[in-house]
């Protein structure tokens, strides 16, 4: 059984691992929140859907709030405004799920905590899956007053289903498949036994979005530049200094952004709403991005320079280990002026160091194992 919330980024990397599952001979079923993950789920695909989570609402006001918080507050408004509710929401619909499912074993994203703690409630064995390594090892969990008002507002959520108090009840005592490999983490960072790091897990379907390939210009350096769906109001001002940066460039500029957010644009610009990413990053030469662990590890999986301008939650984390990678320099997102983002992004581009660091990368996340090494661990846990 698969549980997962209701975002694309938590969705796709369980599709390839629960298909190889299901290749495999197994019984596979994803659980989660009703029309929202059938709107994400491809349609050949299990679903047992939760109807309480109605009023979890990831609605116009929900996302103007996401957008505007920052820092500590981003921190408080995750756990008090997404991860509590959700998990209270999501929890009879998981249980009655596992009754009528029976699984044998339970895969749990790290943000669907009703997975894990039903798992406990029902003796089950789970795992969890980690989407991103910044929500596993984050520098701000470990200060004192954070990790104190944490760990109590975890400890309310399993007081009310009469579990112990674990302090981290987000993640398996079993097995914990964190989507990164272990050489972009900091060396003096303690990594227990049962944390495995198996690299991307990418969508195996094709994505459906239109792009106009033709205009990609053979004659130019391409630049490939997304800063997530969440982001969008605090965006602008970053697509103008964009837009200022690289108006007479001779690269060509990919946004994945919605086009009145830049108005008129030069001719060397594509700007489009949603693009193939995957199968872009094989045609550019560099990303530029906010710090998405999904976009960071295509990029790198890529071989491809980066200059990541973080803008809010785990990202921070994200760029600190692409600058220390080797594979790529930060910006200041609100503060950098746009002469140095030319210039940031013109040294990643022609310093040949950038590329080598990225493509020793892509060879170690090549070989981190994927959807084949989570499957073999989950099976691993039966036995």
């Amino acid at each position: 059984m698969l549980i997962v919330p209701p975002l694309a980024g938590h969705i796709n990397p369980t599709l390839a691992i629960g298909r190889r599952l299901m290749a495999e001979g197994h019984a596979v079923t994803w659980v989660g929140c009703g029309w929202r993950v059938w709107a994400l789920l491809p349609h050949d695909l299990p679903l047992i859907p939760i109807q309480e989570t109605a009023d979890i609402d990831v609605n116009a006001s929900w996302m103007a709030k996401a957008q505007k918080v920052t820092g500590l507050e981003s921190f408080q408004f995750f756990y008090e405004e997404f991860l509590v509710p959700l998990t209270d929401a999501m929890m009879p619909g998981v249980l009655r799920a596992i009754d009528q499912f029976n699984p044998d074993l339970i895969l749990c994203d790290q943000q669907a905590l009703a997975g894990a703690l039903a798992a406990r409630l029902k003796r089950l064995p789970w795992a969890t899956l980690a989407t991103t390594s910044a929500a596993v090892f984050n520098p701000i969990v470990q200060m004192p007053k954070v990790k104190e008002w944490m760990i109590e507002t975890l400890g309310r959520v399993q007081d009310r289903y009469g579990l112990e108090r674990w302090e981290r009840p987000d993640l398996s005592n079993d097995l914990v498949l964190i989507l990164s490999v272990r050489e972009l983490i900091a060396a003096e960072e303690h990594i227990p036994d049962h944390f495995h790091f198996i690299g991307p897990s990418l969508r195996e379907e094709q994505d459906a979005a239109d792009f106009p390939w033709h205009l990609l210009d053979s004659r130019r350096r391409k630049v490939y530049l997304s800063l997530g769906t969440i982001n969008a109001e605090r965006s602008q001002k970053f697509y103008a200094k964009v837009k200022e940066a690289f108006t007479h460039s001779e690269l060509q500029l990919i946004l994945a952004a919605p086009a009145d957010m830049l108005g008129p644009v030069p001719d060397h610009f594509i700007v489009q709403r949603y693009v193939p990413q995957l199968a872009l990053l094989k045609k550019v030469d560099a990303v530029i991005f906010h710090g998405g662990h999904n976009t960071f590890c295509e990029t790198l999986l890529h071989g491809l320079p980066a200059v990541v301008a973080p803008i809010k939650d785990d990202q921070p984390v994200i760029a600190e280990q692409l600058v220390r990678s080797g594979a790529g320099l930060r910006v200041h997102f609100d503060r950098v002026k746009s002469a140095d983002l030319a210039a940031v992004t013109q040294r990643v581009l022609d310093e040949p160091e950038f590329r080598d660091a990225a493509m020793r990368l892509q060879r170690i996340l090549q070989a981190s194992g994927g959807p084949a090494q989570a499957v073999k661990l989950l099976k691993g846990m039966l036995r």
